[in-house]
């Protein structure tokens, strides 16, 4: 399927035998007063000798009332004087129309000066404008066009818009590339978003980007905007314009459909990456997960990353996300306050990003707008650049069942890992619980060796952060260096009243560098812990703590009665499974009746290593009344 613009009106008006002139563009850009019709005619000399311009003119008529509007050639063209034997020219025109003039109703008239015929000119011939004829070129086509007689392709590379509560928010992603051989220098361009209605708006450009181009190479442009809601508007359209300044007007160069709300090219799902420029340089944006709290006020959790897709270090501009649902806009915020960030090139930045949503107003379609904060002093004088600059629109989907499984891969400065919630477990502490959330971290990569990386990480429970001051990351496998295919424990843990209960558990791991803080992957979890494993008398349960592997024994329990108390005691046997004298894990133990009352034992157990595959002995015991505790417990 050929995807470039062929221009549909195809009529020819002979010069000469062996010369024509034909019609190769058409564009009209609608104006309050009066209407501009910017056409371009090619004209070839297939003669011997040169054609002298000056000897031709062409004209614009209203095919219903005869009238005739002048034409101007572009400031660009004035200086084309003669059409050499055996070339072609471009020439643009423009003209002022009538408002209420359309393209039907236009027909083109060629004329020759010749004094010797009735008012010094004789007409050459005539072209029409068709009832079907439209100049907007269909979304995924790609149109030529010349600028400084420099050929360049035009397409619309990506589109997103958003609705919002009192307006629309719009980026577009316009894709140029030279044709030619010859560098384009900083063309003028202007940018308009237009309704089926005739409404118009202007587009922001991002300010960064430098529209030159050297022969053979593609520059991608961002545009947004920002318009009023308004009922009725089926469709729209980018116009492009280039600015005559000597002429102090706008020429119309090229109109394109834009996709409908419905289209593939809409928004961008999650885990999907979208490349926007940077200074002309490529990164990838992407929104790596986005969740939920499933509560009266739903605590909203976005995580984005950029990356740099280009051969060189990209600093990156400021953005601010939003996050729209249901009509309704929040800030989302981001616990990153560095303001000047360099990216080198594959190098990975993630933002951390919250929120909270009323329940009233649900999180069942919402979606990421991403901004890039304008430089006031840049010069634009467009709206957008007071809220900013929309260079992507994310698609979330329902957060509430966005929740995280139990796995995921996680980008880190040292590499990628993949994570997986093994358990959660609620333990006794004194007159607290603590909160241990069991994590297994695997090199995916068959081949490569990979750093342990250093992490930390928040529990929110219920919408509320535990404190920093309770809350640790734990590694207690005593290794530096993961082997390929294998993997390692880690445990985030926190302290929570011994009497609270909560629905909804989420748990983030981070990663510092320097100063940075990023988060790295995300869980949640309902009120449901997982339960202890329950171990049988005289049965094994094998520790794979990596320098202090061991296997547990418990080989007997027995309890004592006295006058008034009872002794409850256990003997717990600890097998190294090293090929090192080790420290083995130091004991904490608790008798439970099984219906969530725990009492502390005391524990007894050698402070020195335990020899290679050699054994020591744990006592445990709990001295208490008989009247105070029931005379069955469990260790």
């Amino acid at each position: 399927m050929n995807l470039n613009y062929v221009f549909p009106l195809k009529n020819k008006i002979a010069l000469s035998k062996q010369s024509f002139a034909q019609i190769t563009d058409i564009n009209m850009d609608i104006l309050e007063e009066h209407n501009i019709l910017t056409y371009t005619i090619q004209i070839y000399n297939g003669e011997r000798t040169p054609i002298n311009l000056i000897d031709y003119w062409v004209s614009v008529r209203s095919k219903s009332t005869g009238a005739t509007y002048s034409s101007v050639i572009s400031t660009a063209d004035k200086t084309k004087s003669k059409i050499s034997s055996k070339t072609s020219q471009t020439i643009r025109f423009f003209s002022k129309l009538d408002k209420n003039v359309k393209l039907s109703d236009i027909k083109f008239e060629l004329v020759k000066w010749d004094f010797s015929s009735v008012g010094y000119m004789r007409k050459l011939g005539e072209l029409s404008v068709t009832k079907a004829f439209n100049p907007a070129v269909k979304t995924n086509m790609y149109k030529t066009v010349f600028l400084s007689d420099t050929p360049i392709k035009l397409n619309i590379s990506d589109f997103s818009s958003a609705k919002m509560s009192s307006e629309d928010l719009f980026s577009i992603s316009l894709q140029l590339q030279s044709l030619g051989k010859r560098t384009l220098t900083s063309p003028k361009l202007k940018f308009y978003l237009k309704s089926n209605t005739g409404l118009t708006y202007p587009l922001s450009a991002d300010l960064s980007q430098d529209v030159s181009l050297l022969p053979s190479q593609k520059r991608v442009i961002s545009l947004g905007t920002s318009v009023p809601d308004v009922s009725g508007i089926t469709s729209w359209m980018l116009q492009i314009n280039q600015e005559d300044e000597t002429a102090k007007v706008e020429l119309g160069i090229a109109t394109f459909q834009l996709p409908t709300s419905t289209s593939s090219l809409n928004t961008i799902p999650v885990n999907q990456e979208k490349i926007i420029s940077v200074n002309n340089k490529k990164v990838g944006a992407r929104v790596k997960f986005a969740t939920a709290l499933d509560n009266d006020s739903q605590g909203v959790s976005v995580i984005v990353s950029l990356i740099n897709r280009d051969t060189s270090a990209i600093p990156l501009p400021k953005y601010d996300f939003k996050l729209v649902t249901n009509g309704y806009t929040f800030p989302l915020s981001s616990q990153d306050k560095d303001s000047s960030i360099s990216l080198n090139p594959m190098q990975e930045k993630t933002f951390s990003l919250k929120t909270t949503v009323p329940a009233t107003i649900g999180t069942q379609d919402a979606q990421l707008i991403m901004l890039q904060q304008q430089d006031a002093s840049a010069g634009s004088d467009t709206a957008t650049n007071a809220v900013g600059f929309p260079v992507g629109i994310f698609k979330l989907g329902n957060l509430v069942e966005n929740n995280p499984g139990k796995s995921m891969f996680m980008d880190t400065a040292s590499g990628t890992y993949q994570v997986t919630m093994d358990s959660i477990q609620r333990l006794p502490w004194a007159d607290t619980d603590v909160l241990a959330i069991h994590f297994k971290l695997k090199n995916p990569n068959y081949t490569r060796s990979v750093p342990v990386p250093k992490l930390q990480g928040y529990i929110t429970i219920d919408g509320i952060t535990a404190a920093d001051t309770d809350t640790k990351y734990i590694q207690p496998d005593s290794v530096y260096l993961m082997a390929p295919n294998t993997e390692i424990d880690g445990y985030l843990v926190t302290k929570i009243p011994y009497y609270s209960e909560y629905s909804v558990l989420q748990a983030g791991l981070q990663e510092k560098v320097g100063e940075s803080i990023t988060e790295v992957a995300q869980f949640m979890q309902g009120h449901h812990q997982i339960e202890f494993p329950a171990v049988s008398l005289n049965a094994e349960f094998k520790s794979s703590t990596k320098g202090k592997q061991a296997m547990f024994r418990v080989r007997s329990t027995k309890s004592y009665s006295g006058s008034g108390t009872t002794i409850f005691y256990a003997e717990m046997e600890l097998n190294n499974l090293e090929a090192r004298n080790t420290n083995l894990p130091q004991i904490v133990g608790f008798f439970t009746t099984g219906n969530g009352d725990y009492y502390k034992a005391s524990v007894s157990q050698q402070d020195i290593p335990t020899t290679a595959r050699g054994k020591s002995l744990v006592s445990l015991w709990l001295n208490c009344q008989i009247t105070s505790i029931p005379q069955s417990l469990s260790c």
